[in-house]
């Protein structure tokens, strides 16, 4: 839950941020705080409850997970590799 509550808020930010300016502003305001209040109270009845957490540092880019363009030729040579039962 609490997870889903911090990706809640995060989105809920996103949305604030569109909204300036527009007359949707304040409801997009009020949402942020009720998300963020949200999180906080996900985290407290976790904290109460003792349940380990992991704390992984958040927002991590999304270029540590891809693959880098230049080494697309490279893995495409390991999976037929792979695919031919050889090993390196």
């Amino acid at each position: 839950m609490a997870t889903h509550v911090y990706y809640l808020w995060g989105e809920a930010k996103f949305t604030d941020y569109l909204a300036r300016g527009t007359p949707a502003q304040t409801a997009a305001l009020n949402l942020e705080h009720f998300a963020r209040q949200a999180h906080h109270a996900a985290g407290q009845l976790l904290e109460d409850s003792h349940v380990p957490l992991a704390r992984p540092p958040p927002n991590l880019p999304v270029e540590v997970s891809e693959i880098p363009l230049l080494l697309l030729p490279l893995r495409h040579g390991v999976e037929t590799v792979r695919k031919h039962g050889e090993f390196l």
